[in-house]
């Protein structure tokens, strides 16, 4: 809460030089989506480039990080700064929500939490991306027990609660991380899939058939389809 009795709001992005690419995609994300969807009445909002206090800068931005009402960070970019931020805000459990710009790999470890894109050049994507974080806000607003977990602050509590727990939460704890690592080597097996079988083009041998089944992909060569007895192109 601000000196006025706003709530307040920070935003990690990309920066970049002044004049530059980013910092003009990063200044029209601030004033065409976040300053629309955030009412001007209720949210202080600051970025750490605006920040006018004296001081060391990247202080005040941890202090930010740990104190403010909400954190809104840009993974466009997929930029270094933005992630070590971002972790900060993790581990604290406190509210943050996450954008970026349409096209934008999320990586696996937050692929699974919930994030908005946009897209600067289509109005039709902005105006849903201004309405769904408009939305995200007033879930906040109305839920006081909304949780902020990710990997960081479930990795902090499973490991509180292996120290000072209960037989049975120790007991639970494992499990859970046991499921937690299955669900990793299978995912990540996935993606070495999906990677592998994009790579797979038309060719001069013959068309390429191309078909999914449980998020992996499948590729015959229509050239050999009779002789592997190919019921139908996936």
């Amino acid at each position: 809460m601000t000196g006025d009795g706003k709530k307040s709001c920070f935003v990690i992005c990309p920066i970049g030089e002044d004049g530059s690419d980013v910092r003009n995609r990063s200044d029209t994300v601030f004033k065409c989506i976040i300053r629309e969807a955030l009412p001007d009445l209720i949210y202080d909002i600051e970025r750490a480039d605006k920040i006018t206090k004296s001081g060391k800068i990247s202080t005040q931005i941890i202090d930010k990080l740990f104190n403010t009402d909400l954190v809104i960070a840009d993974l466009t970019d997929e930029n270094p700064n933005v992630y070590y931020e971002l972790a900060i805000r993790h581990a604290i459990k406190k509210p943050f929500i996450q954008i970026a710009e349409e096209g934008t790999k999320i990586p696996f470890d937050i692929v699974d939490m919930r994030t908005i894109f946009y897209k600067l050049d289509e109005p039709e994507k902005l105006l849903s991306a201004i309405k769904s974080l408009g939305k995200f806000l007033k879930d906040i607003e109305n839920d006081d027990n909304i949780a902020f977990n990710s990997p960081i602050s479930e990795t902090i509590s499973f490991s509180n609660i292996s120290q000072t727990g209960t037989q049975q939460e120790k007991m639970l704890v494992n499990i859970i991380q046991s499921i937690n690592s299955l669900d990793s080597k299978i995912s990540n097996n996935f993606s070495y899939f999906d990677e592998r079988m994009s790579n797979f083009e038309k060719n001069s041998s013959g068309r390429i058939i191309h078909g999914s089944k449980f998020g992996v992909d499948f590729f015959a060569d229509s050239s050999v389809k009779s002789k592997q007895n190919l019921k139908g192109e996936l």
